[in-house]
């Protein structure tokens, strides 16, 4: 039997959803074996070949560069891109294949505080994904060094995408006025599932460059949890001779035309606008303002939950005879709908890849002393963002461990112990996601899923 939902647990019978009588009072993590005995019956989703991308000739990598693995790999694979020294790798285009690329950090430290992402320089172009497949990007850092189009975009993508943990950011590195583009591009993607992602803010290296907006989604539907959006910010403003640049206006952080969006605990800011200036003949010319925090056009649907939403500061003026920049607009709607919930879900976080057999983390972020219950599956069904509350995302969805959420609004566990993959198997992939609610068993929720593969040892 395929059950394609989850009965969330209500206000008068809080524990049936779990299984449990009487109140929940402590942290409790339901034995691994449940989980077990689940992938035993179901197909589980099994990676065709993991390719290994690596600088150093030396590592026993398949590949040196990114684009070479995406050429080899069929539907199905599994790129590890890991870190290494030196230059970073080149950008990359996926055209129609169902991949997961998922970056390698390196910990780095003497208390391993500080995880180094492996860098992609350039461009990363993803379209043409069927209804039948998926894309998955995690773990990595893209940047730009100019202002030739987006940093990271998809388009026409019918299949899921999933973009966890990554960094985006671009560099407007030019002395003109060009075309102003977004850091993050969704054009005509029909489910997107964003955790943990950090775009911005991007800033202007050339003088009189406009900066990078931070993202922008053009009919499609997008469920965002964590992380944040900014937009770039202006330089200040100068004149040699001739040539006069003023202090330019800070950029959007987030754009929406048309398509439906859902935001959770995400912080979204305006660019910082540029500093104006005064020259030698003692004119006076004003600083920049902030930009808009989120724009949103063309029948737009928005919920935002636990998101903070903010215009961009505007520069100081230079002296009290010059104009200051006002602070950008915070909401802007031209024909679209905008819902906004001060509470609401954060977001449920998964890191990997983890080998087989060992342990993987799996953050819960909600409100202090809230319940998740978390539940993991191997296939994705669309989700729809009709409702805020209704947000669904997992077929055959099974309990993996309910825990409460501490005082800090998070809660960590462990799991994937004594996992194995079918003879042959090269991976195990999961996609997990979280169903919250208070302790008064009300405000029931579900986080965006995450999608988790586990590679073999």
């Amino acid at each position: 039997m395929r059950a394609r939902f989850f009965s969330a647990p209500t206000t008068s019978q809080p524990q049936r959803a779990i299984g449990g009588g009487g109140a929940i009072r402590r942290r409790v993590v339901m034995p691994v074996a449940a989980l077990l005995a689940w992938i035993a019956c179901f197909d589980v989703a099994l990676a065709q070949n993991v390719w290994r991308v690596h600088k150093n000739p030396s590592s026993g990598a398949d590949f040196d560069q990114v684009q070479p693995a995406i050429d080899a790999a069929s539907d199905g694979d599994v790129i590890v891109i890991e870190t290494a020294a030196g230059p970073d790798y080149a950008g990359f285009r996926l055209k129609g294949k169902s991949l997961t690329l998922i970056g390698k950090p390196l910990v780095i430290g003497s208390l391993g505080g500080l995880i180094l992402f492996p860098g992609i320089q350039g461009r990363v172009i993803v379209s043409d994904i069927a209804a039948h497949q998926s894309v998955t990007v995690r773990g990595m850092r893209i940047v730009t060094i100019d202002s030739l189009g987006p940093v990271l975009s998809f388009e026409h993508c019918e299949g899921p995408i999933f973009l966890e943990t990554i960094e985006v950011e671009g560099f407007a590195f030019d002395d003109n006025l060009g075309a102003q583009h977004p850091q993050l591009l969704l054009r005509r993607c029909a489910a997107v599932h964003v955790s943990g992602a950090r775009v911005g803010p991007g800033t202007t290296i050339g003088q009189g460059q406009l900066p990078f907006r931070g993202a922008e989604f053009e009919g499609s539907n997008v469920a965002w949890s964590g992380g944040w959006i900014q937009g770039g910010e202006s330089v200040q403003g100068f004149k040699i001779g001739s040539l006069l640049v003023p202090g330019l206006d800070g950029a959007e952080a987030l754009r929406v035309a048309g398509g439906r969006t859902l935001l959770s605990g995400v912080q979204v800011a305006g660019g910082k606008g540029g500093k104006g200036f005064i020259d030698t003949a003692g004119t006076c010319f004003p600083s920049g303002s902030g930009g808009v925090g989120l724009r949103a056009t063309h029948g737009a649907q928005i919920h935002s939950e636990s998101a903070l939403i903010s215009g961009g500061p505007g520069a100081a003026a230079v002296s009290a005879s010059c104009a200051a920049g006002i602070a950008g607009e915070t909401v802007v709607l031209l024909g679209a709908q905008f819902v906004d919930l001060a509470a609401g879900p954060r977001f449920a976080r998964t890191t990997s890849p983890a080998n087989l057999g060992e342990s993987h983390p799996i953050r819960v972020a909600a409100e202090p002393f809230d319940f998740a219950l978390l539940m993991v599956a191997t296939e994705l069904a669309g989700m729809p963002l009709d409702g805020v509350a209704g947000v669904l995302a997992l077929v055959d969805p099974v309990p993996f461990a309910f825990i409460q959420v501490g005082a800090g609004g998070t809660a960590d566990l462990s799991g994937g112990m004594g996992l194995q993959p079918a003879p042959g198997a090269a991976a195990v992939r999961l996609y997990v996601q979280a169903l919250v609610w208070n302790g008064s068993g009300a405000d029931p929720r579900f986080s965006a899923p995450s999608a988790l593969v586990l590679l073999a040892p």
